[in-house]
């Protein structure tokens, strides 16, 4: 079944939000012609693993997920680089 790239960013966020591991607040979704990408910074190795997860069972596998989540260890604070 095919789905448009708008409905399959929409379905991915809210996964992402739905998710208690991935910060989907954090992370930002990019979808083209299927293939999604997840891009951000979380605070874990878990929270990075629970949020390609959460987005492959949104886009129908995670063959079609990229991944450009960066692990930031100890976190970040508003602003910084």
């Amino acid at each position: 079944q095919l789905i448009d790239d708008t409905t399959l960013a929409t379905k991915t966020k809210a996964a992402l939000l739905e998710s208690a591991k991935a910060s989907g607040t954090s992370l930002n979704v990019e979808v083209h012609k299927g293939k999604v990408l997840v891009g951000g910074f979380v605070d874990n190795a878990e929270a990075h693993k629970a949020a390609l997860a959460a987005a492959g069972k949104a886009a129908g596998g995670s063959a079609n997920v990229i991944d450009g989540i960066v692990v930031v260890a100890g976190g970040r604070t508003p602003g910084q680089t």
